[in-house]
């Protein structure tokens, strides 16, 4: 049960920019998720703008769906990797809040 209630905790603190985003002045020390959301922001941003050939010439080396699924992978990766090694304590967890006595 404990197993399961750090891996929610964990979970939960993984996810978290907006923490970073309200209490960190320093963008070196920004956590990943923030700093991945403001890549995303900042693509969607230059999308958006008014045309001009500048940005349009920079906007088609910027491949805004490609960087997306590249950032969800950088996100999942080290849980996805991390979860197989304690997937039986999981289990173990959520069927012992299941069961009725």
């Amino acid at each position: 049960m404990l197993a399961t209630v750090t891996l929610f905790t964990a979970l939960g603190y993984w996810n978290d920019w907006w923490l970073g985003l309200m209490l960190m002045d320093d963008a070196d020390m920004y956590p990943l998720q923030l700093l991945l959301r403001n890549i995303v922001s900042n693509i969607q941003f230059l999308q958006t703008m008014e045309p001009n050939p500048q940005i349009q010439q920079m906007m088609a080396t910027i491949p805004g769906d490609g960087v997306k699924m590249a950032l969800v992978i950088l996100t999942t990766g080290p849980i996805l990797l991390l979860y197989p090694f304690l997937q039986r304590y999981f289990v173990k967890g959520i069927m012992v809040g299941a069961v009725k006595g």
